[in-house]
């Protein structure tokens, strides 16, 4: 028997396969050959018997589904070709590959929207409610008279924490599992056994944040899109006293998920004005008479030895880590100003950035802070 048709036919199998079908081929085990199924991907076929080595060193068993028959070069076999798939497979009750699993009719939570995305990651829809999670944003916005809450989740662990939030706002409350949190938020998502659907907050106009300047400067930050960053942002402005914080529609995340939870119920306390473009904003607070700083690590002068105004509005505006601050929002703003450093690094966090600057400003808001006989 001629076995070079044979070897030439499998010259580009993996190894575990070369080995089967040769044993096969050179102990002129013909009819075993012609009944193995073979798969056939791009022009290399593959022997059943290997691909099943395959898949039980990989952990992931072989599948396959009816293909075409036809016949391998120069061999003059006639085999059904297949066309294979990985199976899933179940493992600690996960399933790993293909739809979850059904959560039942006992589950209080909804089926999870059809979306590549976590329903806390993506922007929702207009008319559609928010997710927010965590304790103390929870908290928060139950406290919250202006903030509609349709639905909570809270485990039992969660309902003993929040009690007094809970009742203080009257609202009813569905009791679920660790696990149900898991499957509506994703696995990421560090609900701590809270969860609520609520209406996002009305978008505050640039007047009503001048008119909070009392309260501290305004922040506006220019394509800062991780939504940990612009919690942690919102949670200094939230302790060391902001007017607002303005942000642009498209390149922000949502207001609700883990910029919610990085903020700590801050979100409920700081207003927030979305805008279209962040130039025209900062032009029309610079006719508003707020002076523009922009916080840029190259620039000459120093924050610290500026001297903020106390009779009329102060944005700072702080940049994306990486790219800071456009060009167009450097032209936009009054002055660059950097904070001054002492060390091997140059450069902080954005969030960190803000909660420095609001803190200087804060100091000088309040001269009892000063040292004596500063």
């Amino acid at each position: 028997m001629h076995t070079a048709p044979y070897k030439t036919a499998f010259s580009q199998v993996p190894n575990q396969c070369k080995k089967t079908s040769n044993y096969l081929i050179k102990n002129k085990k013909t009819n075993s050959l012609q009944s193995v199924p073979f798969s056939h991907s791009g022009t290399s076929p593959c022997a059943f018997l290997g691909l099943q080595l395959l898949g039980r060193k990989r952990n992931c068993p072989a599948e396959a589904s009816r293909g075409k028959a036809g016949f391998i070069p120069g061999t003059g076999l006639n085999c059904q070709f297949k066309r294979w798939r990985r199976r899933p497979i179940m493992r600690r009750g996960i399933r790993f590959m293909g739809r979850p699993p059904d959560r039942g009719a006992h589950s209080p939570m909804p089926a999870k929207p059809p979306s590549r995305h976590r329903p806390h990651e993506r922007r929702p829809a207009p008319d559609e409610p928010v997710l927010i999670y965590g304790i103390h944003a929870i908290e928060a916005a139950l406290r919250n008279p202006e903030r509609v809450i349709h639905r909570v989740f809270l485990t039992d662990n969660a309902a003993r924490r929040l009690e007094a939030a809970i009742a203080s706002r009257g609202a009813a409350v569905e009791s679920v599992t660790p696990r149900d949190l898991d499957r509506r938020l994703g696995a990421e998502a560090v609900h701590q056994g809270a969860l609520i659907e609520a209406e996002p907050l009305a978008n505050a106009a640039l007047e009503s944040l001048v008119a909070r300047y009392g309260q501290g400067p305004i922040l506006a930050l220019d394509q800062v899109t991780d939504p940990h960053n612009v919690g942690a942002v919102l949670r200094s402005a939230a302790v060391f006293g902001a007017a607002g914080l303005v942000m642009t529609w498209r390149n922000s995340p949502p207001l609700a998920g883990a910029l919610a939870k990085s903020a700590s119920g801050a979100l409920d306390h700081v207003p927030v004005a979305l805008v279209p473009n962040l130039s025209r904003a900062l032009a029309e607070l610079g006719e508003l008479a707020a002076v523009r700083i922009g916080l840029d690590g190259d620039a000459d002068a120093l924050l610290e030895r500026e001297r903020l105004p106390d009779d009329r509005g102060l944005v700072l505006v702080l940049g994306a880590e990486g790219k800071g601050l456009r060009q167009l929002t450097r032209q936009s703003c009054d002055k660059l100003c950097r904070l001054a450093t002492d060390g091997p690094l140059s450069s902080l966090n954005v969030s960190n950035a803000a909660a420095v600057a609001l803190h200087l400003c804060l100091l000088r808001r309040h001269a009892d802070l000063a040292p004596p006989g500063a």
